[in-house]
This record gives C-alpha cells, sequence and structure tokens, in this order.
C-alpha cells in the first residue's frame, strides 16, 4: 500500500513539474514575442537616441513626434499611435476657439498640414486625432466648450487640407479645461495648456471598434503621462474631461 502511495506520488509530483514548466516556457514565450513586436513597432525610430520621440520639420515648422503603443494582456496589439506635437510653434490663442498663434502672429495651421503627405508624414496613417485643450482661466463648463470647439475646428482643417489619397476617418479628443485658477487674465504662462496636438493612428486591432478607441487613447496618454522617462510635455490627468471621466471622443468623419 505504501509503495503504491510512493509511486502516485512520484506521478504527481512530475506531473506538477511537467506544469510549471510548461507554464514558465510560456511565459519566456509570451516576453519575446511581446519585445520582437514592440522592436517591429519602433522600428522608424531605431536609429534615434530617444526612441520614444524624434524631432522633425515641415517647412520652418519643427516638431515632436511620440510613439505610443496600447497593449492587451495576451500581448496584441490594440492601437498604435504617432502623436504630433506641433506646440513648439503652435499655440491656441487665449479666448479663441479660431486663432491659433506663432508667437504674437496668428498662423495658418492649414499650411502645415497641407505639407502632411502619404509617403512621409502619413506614411502608414489609417486615420487622425486631433486634440482639443483649454488653459485654466475661465470657469470650467465654458472652457470646457471652448476645448470642444477647438476640436471641431482642427477636425475641419485637417479634413480640408489634408493631402492624402486615403480618405482616412478624423476624430477628436476633448481634453477640456485645465485644473488650476480660474478668473485670471490670459498669460504666456499658460501657453503649455493650450498646445496643438494631432495623433496619428499607425496600426489598430480589428477588435478596437470606435466605442473603445477612447479607452485605448487614453490608456497611451495616461502612461506617456506617467513614466517621467518620456518627458511628454502635456498630463491628460491635469485636464478636466479625463478627471471627471466624461466622455471626450467626438467620433470620425471622412478627409473631404
Amino acid at each position: 500500500m505504501s509503495m503504491r502511495k510512493y509511486i502516485w506520488e512520484i506521478i504527481i509530483g512530475g506531473v506538477v513539474v511537467a506544469i510549471i514548466a510548461g507554464l514558465v516556457l510560456l511565459y519566456i514565450q509570451f516576453i519575446k514575442d511581446y519585445e520582437h513586436r514592440l522592436t517591429k513597432l519602433e522600428k522608424d525610430f531605431e536609429h534615434c537616441v530617444d526612441c520614444s520621440k524624434r524631432t522633425k520639420t515641415i517647412g520652418d515648422y519643427p516638431y515632436t513626434v511620440y510613439t505610443g503603443v496600447d497593449v492587451a494582456s495576451n500581448g496584441e496589439v490594440l492601437l498604435n499611435v504617432q502623436i504630433d506635437l506641433l506646440s513648439e510653434q503652435f499655440r491656441w490663442r487665449c479666448g479663441s476657439i479660431t486663432e491659433i498663434v506663432r508667437g504674437d502672429d496668428v498662423v495658418d495651421i492649414g499650411k502645415v498640414i497641407r505639407q502632411y503627405h502619404d509617403n512621409a508624414e502619413l506614411e502608414n496613417a489609417l486615420g487622425i486625432v486631433c486634440i482639443g485643450t483649454a488653459s485654466s482661466e475661465g470657469q470650467l463648463i465654458g472652457e470646457q466648450t471652448r476645448a470642444g470647439d477647438r476640436v471641431e475646428t482642427l477636425i475641419n482643417l485637417v479634413s480640408s487640407n489634408l493631402n492624402s489619397s486615403k480618405r482616412m476617418p478624423i476624430y477628436g479628443l476633448n481634453f477640456g479645461k485645465h485644473i488650476g485658477s480660474t478668473n485670471t487674465p490670459c498669460s504666456d504662462a499658460t501657453l503649455e495648456q493650450r498646445r496643438v496636438i494631432l495623433i496619428k493612428l499607425i496600426e489598430r486591432s480589428d477588435k478596437l471598434t470606435d466605442d473603445k478607441l477612447e479607452e485605448s487613447l487614453k490608456r497611451i496618454l495616461l502612461e506617456k503621462a506617467s513614466n517621467p522617462a518620456y518627458n511628454f510635455p502635456i498630463d491628460i490627468r491635469n485636464y478636466s474631461m479625463f478627471r471627471n471621466n466624461e466622455k471626450m471622443l467626438i467620433y470620425g468623419r471622412n478627409q473631404k
């Protein structure tokens, strides 16, 4: 009886060891696949010093491109984006929903957008997301509305000026009002809160329908803001629509 029990213990022990070994091998393979996919996604940035961002130029306008990836728990890439931060040059004029300034001068952002081309800035792009921001001056509801109106302005500018044969969808994401002091006069101190930002959708899973796109974008932007190593200059956590968990996405329309 004791010999039979001993044999069963050996068999069960062997099965347990085999199961654990199998799980370890699966985990190692998962990590390898995940790292391989991230390497593949960032192949265009392999020669940069900081591969999470890259400085580019359109005409006389330098801007920074940040990469971002949202990956499911099984390693599947849900969304891969490039975030074009045009804010080295451009900000929204305080209080305006139509005027974008470079220094003290109103500029035609459409001129910049017209220089986006399929074989360069728009290579691999499947769609564009226009970001609307408002700085801390003013009351909450009014500034959230202003940020939403700025989204619509950008969507119309992109739709009308984009030189692409892809006829890609254009979305908006309303950040809302930057959380801070209200009823303060406009000043250069809040310029950084009124950035002009476009996000290009580079890879998108078939599972990521429009109703799930907002959450995926928020995860990418939150991850960028939460990790100091990225040095990402805008923190979605400081804007009212994200902080109050309000609907931010404006569903896409096709490029004109």
